[in-house]
């Protein structure tokens, strides 16, 4: 009896050791798990900033065979970050057309006549995350697209 009731109180200091180390070496520490947290949660009602329509000519072998058109709207969580976009658009439609001529180029916006919005979604998330920074934009949001053939 003496020995399993020695053999517990060792298991539960080494127990209590590990968990300590763990702790201490391991585990962030509370600020910070507290600011991380904090980061992740929405911050209030989202705010929608409209862009100015996008018009993307599809090139083909010898000219323009069709024009897309998108009307796009960014959500973020701050007034502060709405008027930095409005305050960079320029910028941030010359990094969405840039986005999408290289997504149209490497056929992974368009299959066959076929748009694939979500792949539109996440070229103009990276851009706007290359533009304004990581964070700034929660989501875009594609109002609508549509495709004019000439």
């Amino acid at each position: 009896m003496k020995k399993i009731i020695f053999l517990l109180v060792v298991l539960l200091i080494l127990g209590g050791g590990g968990y300590a180390g763990y702790m201490y070496l391991f585990a962030p520490p509370p600020d910070e798990a507290a600011k991380e947290e904090e980061a992740k949660k929405p911050k209030g009602d989202p705010i929608f900033v409209r862009v100015a329509p996008i018009v993307v000519p599809v090139i083909g072998k010898q000219k323009a065979e069709t024009f897309l058109t998108l009307v796009v709207t960014l959500e973020v969580d701050e007034p502060g970050n709405a008027a930095l976009i409005q305050a960079v658009t320029p910028r941030l439609i010359d990094a969405f057309l840039t986005a999408l001529y290289g997504a149209l180029d490497d056929g992974t916006v368009l299959d066959g006549k076929l748009v694939a919005i979500p792949m539109v979604k996440q070229k103009l998330q990276q851009a706007s995350d290359k533009v304004m920074g990581p964070n700034v934009v929660r989501s875009v949001l594609v109002q609508t697209m549509s495709r004019r053939a000439l």
